[in-house]
């Protein structure tokens, strides 16, 4: 008898943050889907590189120009875990690439900020699993932050 097979997940995360006073802020989304915040990425699709996947993410996830978008060569990490998937509702093997990612201050201003969807979130909001009005924060953006140690 053989085991069953986990369901497998690859997908890449465009991180994108900015430091002020308070220290360090990460951009998250809403989904709709999940009721959550969580950083600009997705799925691969096909044979796409993890870093064509963080580009095309944030190009379909924000309002923002190829002009616009500067995304990291190399990855920060490369992440390998297994973890409960709300979704699916099963324990998934996560595949995934997390890559720097800056966007133009204008493009920021005028077209990322002002949208109530996107949101900065701090690095202790995402900790404890809760932003701005207690609104929820995916625990897997803490798991990510964790395992690239910021």
């Amino acid at each position: 008898m053989t085991e069953p097979t986990l369901r497998q997940s690859q997908a890449a995360v465009a991180l994108i943050r900015v430091r002020d006073d308070a220290g360090w802020k990460y951009l998250c989304r809403w989904s709709l889907s999940w009721q959550a915040f969580h950083f600009v990425g997705g799925h691969r699709e096909g044979v796409e590189s993890f870093h064509d996947c963080a580009v095309r993410e944030v190009l379909e996830e924000l309002p923002v120009a190829p002009a616009d978008v500067s995304v990291a060569t190399e990855p920060m990490a490369h992440l390998e875990y297994v973890a409960f998937s709300e979704s699916a509702r099963q324990p998934t093997h996560y595949v995934m690439e997390v890559f720097k990612t800056d966007l133009s201050v204008d493009a920021l201003r005028d077209k990322v900020e002002p949208r109530p969807e996107n949101r900065w979130v701090s690095r202790d909001e995402i900790r404890a699993g809760r932003a701005v009005y207690g609104i929820r924060v995916r625990p897997p953006a803490d798991l990510i932050l964790s395992k690239l140690g910021l």
